[in-house]
């Protein structure tokens, strides 16, 4: 018999509107093909993720799910710090002072 050794489908992560605490349980949580669609809202700041990892073919993508109204990261000096992160995507955030 052979090894199936791809990797599972990616899941989709959904995060509340403008829910700091949500945004971050979903990027702890996310693997490899994860993609995280980030709703309209005010997350304001100080998100520090460790060792985010995605692959090159299975990214981690975080994404404004309406890319017209992008969720904004604001205040302070960092919206998202990202420490050794691998194959990530951020896609349609907006960030601002």
């Amino acid at each position: 018999t052979e090894t199936d050794n791809r990797l599972p489908a990616p899941t989709g992560i959904a995060v509340a509107a403008g829910d700091g605490d949500s945004f971050r349980a979903a990027v702890e949580a996310a693997g490899p093909g994860d993609r995280i669609e980030v709703p309209p809202g005010e997350y304001g700041n100080g998100y520090f993720f460790t060792g985010l990892r995605g692959t090159a073919g299975n990214p981690i993508v975080i994404a404004a799910t309406d890319p017209d109204d992008p969720p904004t990261f604001s205040g302070g000096v960092e919206g998202i710090h990202l420490i050794q992160p691998q194959y990530v995507e951020l896609i349609n955030l907006r960030f601002s002072d």
